[in-house]
Parts: C-alpha cells; sequence; structure tokens
C-alpha cells in the first residue's frame, strides 16, 4: 500500500532543532511574536517622533532608526513565517508620541526592554543563523539607546 505524500511543513527545519521538546519551541515562538509586536511599535514610534523632532539632523536620526526598526521587523516576522508555517498579522493602530521629550525618554525605556527581550531570545534559539541575526538586533538596540542619550542631551 502507498503512502500518502506529507504535506510540505515549512516549520520543519527549525522546529527539527529543538528535538522532541515542543515546550521550548513554543516558548521561542511566543517570544518571536512578541518581539514582532514590540518592533512594529518602535518603527511606529520613532515615525511619530521624527514628526516632532526639532532639528533636521534629529530627524534624520530618528528616521534612520525608524528603518532599522522596520528591517527588524521584517526578518523576525520571516522567522516566525519560517517557524510557525504560516504569517502573524500586526495590529493595525500602534501609539506615537504626543510630545518629543517624552516621547524620547519612552523610546529609551522601549530600547532597553528590547534589548532585554532579544537577549532572552538570542538564548534560547537553538539555531545560529537566527542566532546571529539576533545578535546583530541586540548591537543595534544598544546603538539606538546610546543614539537617543544623544539627542536627549
Amino acid at each position: 500500500m502507498e503512502r500518502a505524500a506529507r504535506p510540505d511543513n515549512r516549520s520543519a527545519p527549525l522546529l527539527h532543532k529543538f528535538g522532541h521538546s515542543f515546550t521550548g519551541y513554543y516558548r521561542l515562538l511566543a517570544g518571536i511574536r512578541e518581539a514582532v509586536y514590540a518592533k512594529a511599535g518602535a518603527a511606529e514610534y520613532y515615525d511619530g517622533l521624527a514628526e516632532l523632532a526639532p532639528g533636521s539632523v534629529t530627524q534624520a536620526m530618528l528616521r534612520r532608526m525608524r528603518e532599522e526598526e522596520r528591517a527588524h521587523l521584517l526578518q523576525l516576522q520571516e522567522l516566525y513565517t519560517e517557524m510557525k508555517g504560516k504569517a502573524l498579522k500586526l495590529p493595525e493602530a500602534l501609539p506615537r508620541p504626543e510630545q518629543f521629550h517624552t516621547g524620547l525618554k519612552e523610546a529609551f525605556v522601549r530600547e532597553a526592554e528590547g534589548f532585554r527581550m532579544l537577549r532572552k531570545l538570542v538564548r534560547q534559539v537553538p539555531d545560529p543563523a537566527a542566532k546571529e541575526l539576533l545578535h546583530r538586533m541586540l548591537l543595534d538596540e544598544l546603538l539606538h539607546a546610546s543614539e537617543l542619550a544623544f539627542i536627549r542631551f
């Protein structure tokens, strides 16, 4: 008797690296989902902050940070899709800052939180390429935090 062909399972390569532990796989998947939402919020937040910025140099820095967050968002969405086998739907309305200086402080806090979240994910992910991707994002979070501190002073 001939077996039916198994459906294409796009999550198999990353899932395989977890062995028989589905708990670690689902914990990582939830962490990546949280990071995707955070990156979407960060990109939108930097866009709003750039609109409120007092000078062109500051606006340019914030727009560059926005673009880096968007790139991170796309990379994390791709990783999530690879693991889950389907894309993650993003929220449509994301908060934006109302005032520049309070928004700057909030962005700094968000970068610190983002660093902690990504550091946790780096420890969970078994795939070397995904680990390298998350390490690069960690470095960007540090750079963003230092740039926000520079803008503030």
